[in-house]
């Protein structure tokens, strides 16, 4: 029970919110309010159930006025504490004056003058104006690189536009390289052809035994006896010019025949000379001969596989079917 007036006006206000909310909700009431009849069960003082009438009645009086505090101050014994930590402060307060200040306690702050504050108003101007010094001399050195920036561009608009100038011309000459080729291809073909016709009724013989002082009228002599003797061929074939292809010793013999038919003859006929050192040969250009001469381990595998294989001029022919060789060796049929 509150021991006094304030104490009881405190503890009203305690119970002020749920009087609000009671309030609040008392519009939403259909019924009257009807007073409570309190039956003691229990056997209670008739002082004390006065007192605790008249609390309630005045209770409810400074309820409805709103005369009470919600949030209520410091009982008796908070107001002593508090008096006691003043006097204490206050002591304390007395003794620094007379022996200074104390070690752990604060410095008091000096309050700035007018001219301090001049000062650093003074020092943030300085500093401003440096600030913007050096902002317009990046502002400069941005305006500098946006020009350089734009001539960068136009230079490399240009390159380009040279660049594809360039590509267009690089096209031009590859197609006109291809087209070189082709006509360069198509002139050593006419040259080996004419160089073929040219040497049509040439034959080359190998491993003939060169005599001392050889000449041109004794190894055409050479000749006729080989065809006479070894290939038993009649004598009269008549050779245009025969001499050494060059001083080597045992050199090839070049011989040019009159006559188409009498070479057409003396291949024929080369085969009775298997088992000697002596092979006959037909008279080609250099580029014809190195394509033969790739051609002829070709030759004589197709040649043990069982078929009907020789080389014609710069291709092989097997079973038929004309081959011709590629840059890695390759067999490659002609269409």
């Amino acid at each position: 029970m509150p021991s006094g007036a304030l104490d009881f006006r405190a503890v009203c206000g305690c119970f002020m919110p749920v009087y609000n909310n009671f309030m609040a909700k008392r519009s939403k009431l259909k019924a009257a309010m009807k007073i409570a009849i309190v039956i003691l069960k229990s056997r209670v003082d008739g002082v004390t159930l006065g007192l605790l009438l008249s609390y309630l009645f005045w209770g409810s009086l400074l309820l409805q006025c709103g005369d009470v505090e919600q949030n209520p101050g410091p009982t008796d014994n908070m107001r002593q504490t508090r008096l006691t930590s003043g006097s204490r402060a206050a002591t304390t307060e007395r003794a620094v004056g007379s022996q200074g200040t104390p070690p752990n306690a604060a410095t008091p702050t000096k309050q700035p003058t007018l001219s301090d504050v001049m000062a650093t108003l003074q020092s943030m101007n300085n500093s401003m104006t440096r600030m913007s010094s050096k902002l317009d001399d990046v502002s400069g050195d941005v305006g500098l690189m946006r020009e350089q920036f734009a001539e960068l561009q136009g230079e490399m608009k240009g390159l380009r536009e040279e660049v594809s100038d360039l590509r267009l011309e690089n096209d031009d000459l590859k197609r006109s390289n291809c087209d070189m080729k082709k006509q360069i291809d198509e002139l050593e073909r006419k040259t080996d052809d004419l160089e073929g016709r040219s040497k049509r009724n040439n034959l080359i013989f190998y491993g003939l035994p060169r005599q001392e002082k050889e000449t041109n009228v004794e190894c055409e002599a050479m000749l006729k006896d080989l065809i006479t003797d070894k290939l038993e061929l009649a004598d009269d074939i008549v050779f245009d010019r025969a001499h050494r292809l060059n001083s080597k010793p045992n050199s090839p013999v070049i011989a040019r025949c009159v006559f188409f038919k009498d070479k057409v003859k003396i291949l024929k006929a080369k085969r009775k000379l298997q088992g000697s050192q002596i092979f006959i040969g037909e008279d080609f250009s250099e580029r014809v001969r190195e394509i033969r001469r790739r051609l002829t381990p070709h030759l004589k595998v197709k040649r043990n596989e069982g078929c009907r294989v020789s080389i014609v001029f710069d291709h092989l022919l097997v079973d038929g079917k004309r081959y011709s060789v590629d840059n890695g060796n390759n067999l490659t049929e002609i269409k």
